[in-house]
């Protein structure tokens, strides 16, 4: 299994971070954020119901996936039913979890119709964390079930049957939407791809943090604007400032750097999130994501550099392929390749 989303909102830019707002006014970036974590933000979604979508980057690998989210809800009232933590099929919202109006209870929605609802209520003004199991197929033998704080055993509410009864596509992306509520560590794993990590439960208590470049690599081909002390000075703003960057002029340039140490435990997956501006095609139309550990070095496949746009890789094993520890994390560097 592997983790193929994830999304912190560390980055403080709402494109930066991936965040495509589709209703209301954008969200905001609070510094409230989750006890007994890595977060130093979270979403602020406010009093005028925004909504908006995450890219998925890959499908799952079979039917089902998890979704795992951070939420803290300050309101219980008719507008309760506008919160949607949901997915996407072939481009259609396909279901969703809501809360029931002035109840507060948590819902299930399956192709626009709610097919359960909670016996408990969600509480307010206190961080929650919601596990949602789907096994989304066109056949009775599909189910959602969620769950919370830890519990990935017994559901607070659930559904089996026909999860996918319109028959839309592959499952490509995430829903946020509400009122007067906070989201953070948003994560989607795949436990059938066969990647690391390998522990469903990994994700229950889930927190990302942000870490930024604070030693120049092994590889330092790029060059670095304005460039007056370390390259890595010239990236480690958050959020990112296009006034200083680091710049390719040939193909199959490399720059790598270390980044602040893990904290808090053993890191599940690493993302990697590159702001790019590309002018002209003297370094090539592509990139790659490259990690070092020690000797071994790991290109990720070549994708398309965007002339203004953002690249982000997960990384669910080492350079080495084994699962994460600290130890490994702390001593890899990351950085990006200049490709044709």
């Amino acid at each position: 299994m592997s983790i193929i989303g994830a999304w912190g909102f560390e980055g403080q830019d709402l494109t930066r971070d991936g965040f495509v707002l589709t209703t209301g006014v954008k969200p905001t970036y609070s510094v409230t954020s989750p006890p007994l974590g890595a977060s130093t933000r979270s979403l602020d979604f406010g009093s005028s119901t925004p909504g908006g979508n995450l890219r998925l980057p890959v499908s799952p690998a079979s039917t089902d996936f998890w979704m795992h989210g951070n939420f803290v809800f300050g309101g219980n009232n008719s507008l309760n039913d506008s919160f949607e933590f949901g997915w996407f099929g072939g481009g259609v919202l396909a279901g969703w979890i809501t809360r029931q109006d002035i109840t507060n209870l948590l819902q299930i929605v399956v192709d626009g119709v709610v097919v359960a609802t909670s016996v408990v209520a969600v509480p307010l003004d206190a961080w929650k964390r919601l596990h949602v199991h789907v096994d989304y197929q066109n056949s009775a033998a599909g189910f959602v079930r969620v769950y919370q704080d830890g519990d990935t055993v017994t559901p607070m509410v659930a559904f089996t049957g026909n999860t996918n009864p319109s028959a839309y596509g592959a499952i490509s992306g995430i829903r946020l939407q509400g009122h007067r509520m906070n989201v953070d560590d948003i994560v989607v794993l795949d436990p059938n791809d066969g990647v690391a990590p390998t522990d469903v439960d990994d994700i229950a208590f889930t927190s990302i943090g942000l870490r930024v470049p604070n030693v120049d690599g092994t590889d330092t081909g790029f060059t670095a604007t304005p460039g007056t002390g370390s390259d890595y000075e010239d990236i480690d703003e958050v959020p990112n400032s296009d006034a200083e960057f680091l710049r390719a002029t040939a193909a199959s340039v490399a720059s790598t750097f270390g980044f602040e140490d893990a904290t808090l435990g053993r890191p599940l997956a690493v993302k990697v999130k590159v702001r790019t501006v590309r002018s002209g095609t003297t370094a090539g139309v592509n990139i790659a994501v490259r990690q070092r550990l020690g000797p071994t070095v790991v290109d990720t496949a070549d994708r398309p550099c965007p002339g203004d746009g953002d690249v982000h890789q997960i990384f669910n094993t080492d350079a080495n392929g084994a699962a994460w520890t600290s130890t490994a994390f702390d001593n890899s560097e990351f950085g990006v390749v200049s490709k044709t």
